[in-house]
C-alpha cells in the first residue's frame, strides 16, 4: 500500500511539474493560414517576399491585446490583435523595419530630425504610437502622427 501511495504521489508530482512549467505566455504555434485576413493582407503588402518562420497564438489574457505573434525569417516580429490589426512591429537587433504602413508624418519627422537613423520598432499603445529608433531613442506620437515628446 505504501508503494502505491508513493507511486501515485510521484506521478502527481510529475504531472504538476509538467503543467506548471508550461509556457508562461500561454501561447502555441498555429499555421499561418489561421491568421485573420487583415493580418495576412498586411504581411503580403508590407513584407512581400519575406517568409513566415512561426505564428504563435496567445491566449487573449494579454493586457496589450496581442493575440497573434508572427516571426518572419528576416528577424522582424509582427503582433496582431484578434481582428488582424497590427499592434507592434519590431526589428531584430536594431534592424530597420519597413515604413510603408507608418503614418507619413511620423516617417517625415524621423527622416528630418534623425536623417541617418531608421525606425526599429513601432508600437500602438492606447492612443499613441511609440517609436524606437535604431540608436535606441524612443519617440512618442499621437494617433494622427504628431510628435509629442522623446521618451526617457
Amino acid at each position: 500500500m505504501k508503494k502505491l501511495i508513493l507511486i501515485c504521489t510521484a506521478l502527481f508530482a510529475i504531472v504538476f511539474m509538467t503543467l506548471s512549467c508550461d509556457d508562461k505566455d500561454n501561447d502555441y504555434q498555429v499555421p499561418s493560414s489561421s491568421l485573420p485576413v487583415p493580418a495576412s493582407s498586411f504581411l503580403d503588402t508590407h513584407f512581400k517576399g519575406i517568409h513566415i518562420r512561426t505564428v504563435e497564438k496567445l491566449i487573449p489574457t494579454q493586457t496589450n491585446g496581442t493575440v497573434y505573434s508572427v516571426d518572419l525569417v528576416n528577424g522582424i516580429e509582427v503582433d496582431f490583435d484578434q481582428e488582424g490589426t497590427w499592434k507592434e512591429v519590431e526589428g531584430d537587433n536594431n534592424a530597420a523595419i519597413p515604413t510603408s504602413f507608418i503614418l507619413p508624418s511620423i516617417v517625415t519627422y524621423v527622416t528630418t530630425n534623425y536623417p541617418a537613423i531608421k525606425i526599429n520598432t513601432i508600437d500602438k499603445v492606447i492612443s499613441t504610437f511609440e517609436i524606437e529608433l535604431t540608436n535606441d531613442i524612443d519617440l512618442l506620437f499621437d494617433m494622427e502622427g504628431k510628435f509629442i515628446r522623446v521618451l526617457l
